[in-house]
């Protein structure tokens, strides 16, 4: 018998960080709210649709929309803007006001980011991967903690799709 489940009528953002090989090319993803775009196209809050993306090839939960893991992760090409623009525009962080890259970067380095960044609208973010032996949302976590966002606002579930699979919750290719 297989279950249903939907994360998107759960939590507001979900990251699934798929395939475990970090050369890959492989992709991140993000549930919307049910009432939400389909999930082959992810939306701002605006409801404007961007780019479709790619979906996870590994299979992934229903609702999610792919967004590549990399742009999470510095040491894989990530960029200070590409990682802003994901925080602003899928997880709800503002920008105070005249902040550009440089002066997130600077306010990094110094160790406060509570000049720059806004996380009184954050989400909730709950990320996974393909099994508890993945590192890429581990990597994420250690990234968006670097940029100030909120441990409380984070979650990881660690058996990720692995666990999910065996546990016969409903997945999609």
């Amino acid at each position: 018998m297989k279950v249903t489940v939907g994360l998107a009528a759960l939590l507001p953002v979900c990251l699934h960080l798929t395939g475990c090989n970090p050369d890959s090319g492989t992709t991140a993803a993000v549930v919307k709210p049910a009432s939400s775009a389909p999930a082959t196209a992810a939306t701002s809050d605006a409801g404007a649709a961007k780019a479709p993306a790619k979906p996870a090839a590994e299979g992934t939960i229903p609702g999610l929309v792919n967004i590549p893991w990399t742009s999470l992760t510095p040491a894989k090409g990530a960029t200070t803007d590409g990682i802003m623009e994901i925080m602003t525009g899928d997880f709800g962080v503002k920008l105070a006001k005249g902040v550009d890259a440089f002066a997130v970067d600077e306010a990094i380095a110094a160790g406060d980011t509570s000049k720059v960044f806004d996380y009184s609208d954050a989400k909730t973010l709950v990320m996974f991967c393909n099994g508890m032996w993945c590192g890429q949302s581990p990597a994420s976590i250690a990234t968006l903690l670097k940029f100030g966002y909120p441990a409380e606002k984070m979650k990881w579930y660690r058996g990720g799709m692995q666990d999910w699979a065996i546990l016969g919750l409903t997945t999609i290719q």
